[in-house]
């Protein structure tokens, strides 16, 4: 059994190149219907229980895409690098692009979308957090502070050298 994530964090279940998306949930048992469903109106449904497809019923009015399921990883795997790393959004896509065929770079998003989906995962989970204001008063002042002892050190320097000679 596979699993993605969707943008919002939800899981998306894996079976047979069709994805599917949580429906509801009786106890052990998940019932998973297309998430096609609403645009194309697609009535197949798959039930789980205890992580093990137990019935689906293949009532599908579309055909499989692999390469859709496959942009929907890639675009899974760009959101993780993004939490996890703190590489800038050219190098996460440029290691997310590698060996990808034309038809799963039809499916993705351009890349504007996607350094813009890089840009909100991390303003959501706050990874980049500004400078506030009282840190820059300090690191202010500690640079006024050493710009007044490197001058303080060159004049003592400078009187050491004219004793000296």
């Amino acid at each position: 059994m596979e699993y993605v994530l969707s943008e919002k964090g939800k899981r998306k279940f894996c079976y047979n190149n069709f994805l599917f998306i949580e429906d509801r949930s009786v106890d052990t048992k998940v019932y998973w219907k297309c998430d096609l469903s609403r645009k194309y109106k697609c009535r197949a449904r798959v039930i789980t229980v205890d992580g093990q497809v137990s019935s689906s019923n293949n009532d599908y009015n579309h055909n499989a895409d692999a390469a859709r399921l496959e942009a929907t990883k890639v675009m899974q795997r760009i959101r993780e690098d993004t939490e996890n790393t703190r590489d800038s959004p050219q190098y996460i896509l440029s290691q997310a692009s590698t060996n990808i065929g034309a038809a799963l770079a039809a499916k993705l998003p351009c890349v504007g979308n996607m350094k813009r989906t890089i840009r909100k995962v991390r303003e959501k989970k706050k990874l980049h957090q500004p400078i506030q204001a009282e840190e820059r008063i300090s690191f202010y002042q500690m640079n006024l502070k050493r710009v007044r002892l490197e001058k303080l050190f060159s004049c003592l320097t400078q009187d050491l050298y004219l004793i000296e000679s």
